[in-house]
């Protein structure tokens, strides 16, 4: 677990495990050492009290906890919510959250947690007090300390993770400007629609069920996202699932498209795509939302390129979400050294401000490229980066528009037990 928050304008940096917090300052100086809470089942930076730096949030199954940040650390924490909420008794390995969201746009971070049989919407009044205002009723599938971890949803391009936490989404479904919210709970989504009645915002007033035909066995990673891929002002839902062992892994992505403000179960576009190791990425390119799926050859060409040449082939596959033939649009391939790891670090983003999709791939043991956003990515190298290319790969925004590489857990081996943290800008240049 890593990553960046805000404090003074600049960006902070984290590395966490086992229940600890590494703090380091914009230069990377290890400042910090925080000890969370032994119950504590996901974290998240938030700036609690309107003054402009992030706070450090602690969620557990008995309430909120929150850490104010003084100049240049995290205070002591401080409970703001007592409520027996829906989260794991003890977790090992933390995600950082979406629970917090400014739903009335005041600028006070609020509040939407998961408990048994409902969401709890929590109202920041004014940074040190903190009212339930909504009860969003839904009907559980089994209670969520006994659901098994895949059917949690986790971020795009996310890894393995034993937490089970309702991650809800924040989005205007209807689009009248204000903020709406759905939660997948297996397989039902449920959208809390906001609504204005006689001049006054009434936030996630109207409760709407679906339920969609997502398959469930045999996944390893799971993956949940809203985006409008046609252009008609509706939001799709795309959910994939990883499946299968040894040489029959494969991604299965279903596509729900959006009809009257909410995708519909029976307007389904289906792909099965060999070797997907990785979740599909959102990505704009070619004019229009497309997905690159990242896939690993899983066959016997994998074990000769790894054990004779010391490579591995990363193949980018370009899929138009609801195209029912003509999949993929194109395929790409990149090779890196893998003389001590198999998989290379990478990310996405627009590095050069385009608006096409970059991406990000550690091509050798000390050297990153980043290929530039166009119909055929492999080509376009707009960036090389000068650090280790094992380890996980965040992008952070600064202040200037600009972006900095972070890039921590960087052993390349299970043998190599010597971890740092790097910060590298990305310079990246326009496409001719």
């Amino acid at each position: 677990m890593g990553g960046a928050f805000r404090s003074g304008g600049s960006n902070w940096f984290y590395v966490g495990r086992e229940k600890k917090l590494q703090l380091f300052d914009g230069a990377l100086q290890a400042r910090q050492l925080v000890q969370l809470a032994p119950d504590t089942a996901a974290i998240d930076f938030a700036d609690i009290d309107k003054d402009g730096d992030d706070d450090l949030i602690e969620f557990s199954h008995t309430g909120v906890t929150v850490r104010r940040w003084r100049k240049s650390d995290f205070a002591a924490p401080q409970q703001i919510i007592r409520e027996r909420l829906a989260l794991p008794i003890y977790v090992d390995n933390l995600e950082q959250s979406r629970l917090t969201v400014d739903f009335d746009a005041d600028g006070y971070t609020d509040f939407f947690l998961p408990a048994e049989g409902k969401f709890l919407v929590y109202r920041n009044e004014s940074g040190t007090k903190f009212t339930r205002t909504i009860v969003l009723p839904y009907q559980p599938r089994g209670s969520f300390t006994n659901r098994l971890w895949q059917n949690s949803d986790l971020p795009s391009n996310s890894i393995r993770s034993t937490v089970i936490i309702p991650q809800p989404f924040f989005l205007d479904f209807n689009r009248d400007g204000i903020l709406d919210a759905a939660a997948r709970i297996d397989d039902r989504v449920y959208y809390f629609l906001s609504t204005t009645k006689n001049g006054a915002q009434q936030a996630f007033a109207e409760t709407i069920l679906r339920i969609y035909p997502m398959p469930q066995e045999d996944i390893y990673v799971a993956y949940a996202e809203f985006a409008d891929f046609d252009g008609d002002g509706n939001l799709d839902l795309i959910y994939s699932a990883v499946k299968g062992l040894g040489l029959n892994i494969r991604a299965d992505l279903r596509i729900f498209q959006g009809k009257s403000f909410i995708p519909d179960p029976a307007a389904m576009t289906e792909h099965s795509v060999k070797g997907g190791v990785f979740s599909p990425l959102l990505a704009d390119l070619k004019g229009r939302k497309l997905l690159i799926l990242p896939t690993i050859d899983t066959g016997i060409g994998f074990f000769m390129n790894y054990i004779l040449r010391s490579k591995v082939s990363l193949t980018l596959q370009f899929l138009d979400p609801l195209a029912k033939q003509g999949n993929p649009l194109e395929k790409t391939t990149l090779n890196f050294d893998s003389k001590e790891s198999a998989v290379p670090g990478f990310a996405y983003g627009d590095f050069n401000g385009d608006g096409q999709t970059d991406f990000i791939l550690g091509t050798e043991i000390s050297g990153i490229t980043v290929y530039g956003g166009n119909p055929d990515l492999a080509k376009k190298e707009i960036a090389q980066i000068e650090a280790p290319a094992f380890g996980i790969f965040k992008p952070v925004s600064n202040k200037d528009g600009s972006f900095n590489l972070f890039i921590y857990m960087t052993q390349r081996s299970k043998a190599d037990k010597k971890t740092a943290v790097y910060l590298a800008p990305i310079r990246a240049k326009p496409l001719p």
